[in-house]
């Protein structure tokens, strides 16, 4: 036991490590973007980081099965660098037992998988499209943009010259009303604010220290009224309520997506579609079971080398894994599982047999094809550089 708790410490730190770097680099890929339509759509900036939280589950089902294989493939290199690992050879522990920790890391992964892809991600799908519909139609407010004439409702606009970002107040207001009958009110004011009002479809926008100038009385003879507070009651922007959650595919939990493919009142196109789809997220919290097996193998380099070769095609096998998964559950014309399948399971077979090659066969190294054409490539590197000098 002593030895599978100090496998499994090292194994977690890597796996935290490795699953906060890939989340943050993801997150922070779209962050300018999302910054970008946020200020676009006049929206606030706490929209951002809202949006942000609701694509962490879909990174996290990204990031699990490369921190998986990562984690594990780290600390098996650093007990093959170190010669730990000989010494366990040499104590007769067998390849099994090497496998126990990482497979109870698979386990644990391949139930947190399940759980993200679903239930958590159709969900968070759905409220990262709310939001950004919310967004981009005004329901979290306007700003109000300087030195611009602003349409706030029907027949009021407004312009300022400087906004306080912090405290939301405006500076040098100029408004203009226009009622129903056709005359006209100005008003300009040294500040001004919104606040809430008893109407829920209308916010209150006070204005302070200004004159009002206006035509309702004689139309001939506008009039001059100064004031120091004057209040005006401006509507909500008129805005259509959000789709119901199963507009697309991946915002339908699992049990969603199996019962309206089985369903016969889904359209043969759409069945297929959801069909695929179901079939993927299954597929995919299977894949950490089989990821333990793949990095064991790939993490040892052969004798006398230190090489990231296994590494680079650990990550490499994962990313193709993802394109496969993505393609065969979009694919139209085919059903989505004469691929999907085949691609599962040869990933499985073939995790499984470099295990058995790293495991039960001596003398021999998983990717001893790959090392040796890397060593003939170098070769030949070396000698025409010799040859041009």
């Amino acid at each position: 036991m002593i030895l599978e708790r100090y496998i499994s410490k090292q194994i977690l730190v890597r796996i935290s490590a490795v699953m906060a770097l890939t989340v943050g680099l993801l997150l922070i890929e779209n962050m300018l973007n999302l910054f970008r339509f946020v200020v676009q759509t006049s929206g606030p900036v706490s929209a951002v980081f809202s949006m942000l939280a609701y694509l962490v589950p879909e990174y996290m089902t990204i990031g699990v099965p490369i921190s998986l294989l990562l984690g594990i493939m780290l600390v098996y290199q650093k007990l093959a660098n170190d010669q730990e690992l000989a010494a366990m050879n040499a104590c007769r522990v067998s390849p099994w037992r090497l496998l126990r920790v990482p497979l109870m890391y698979g386990a644990l992964f391949a139930v947190l998988n399940a759980v993200l892809v679903s239930y958590i991600e159709p969900y968070a799908e759905f409220k990262f499209a709310e939001f950004s519909f919310k967004t981009r139609s005004g329901a979290f407010g306007r700003s109000i943009s300087t030195g611009e004439f602003t349409k706030l409702g029907p027949g009021i606009t407004l312009m300022v010259q400087s906004v306080d970002r912090k405290t939301g107040a405006l500076d040098d207001v100029f408004l203009e009303v226009l009622d129903k009958k056709g005359s006209i009110t100005y008003a300009t004011a040294a500040k001004g604010n919104f606040y809430q009002s008893s109407d829920a479809d209308k916010l209150v926008f006070r204005l302070r220290d200004g004159l009002i100038l206006t035509t309702a009385i004689d139309p001939a003879a506008p009039e001059t009224i100064g004031f120091d507070q004057y209040d005006i009651l401006v509507p909500l922007p008129d805005i259509p309520g959000f789709r119901h959650r199963g507009g697309q595919e991946n915002e339908l939990t699992l049990r969603e997506l199996i019962h309206f493919s089985d369903s016969t009142k889904t359209v043969p196109e759409k069945r297929q579609a959801y069909s695929g789809e179901a079939q993927r997220r299954i597929i995919w919290f299977l894949v950490p079971l089989f990821i333990p097996f793949l990095a064991i193998a790939l993490a040892v380099p052969p004798p006398r080398k230190r090489s990231p070769m296994g590494i680079v095609v650990g990550i490499a096998l994962i990313i193709l894994l993802i394109k496969l998964l993505d393609f065969g559950a979009n694919i139209e014309g085919t059903a989505p599982g004469l691929i999907l399948w085949p691609v599962f399971f040869g990933f499985a077979g073939l995790s499984l047999r470099l295990f058995y090659v790293f495991g039960f066969t001596s003398g021999r190294h998983p990717l001893s094809i790959m090392f040796r054409l890397s060593d003939w490539t170098a070769k030949k590197v070396r000698w025409l550089r010799g040859k041009a000098r």
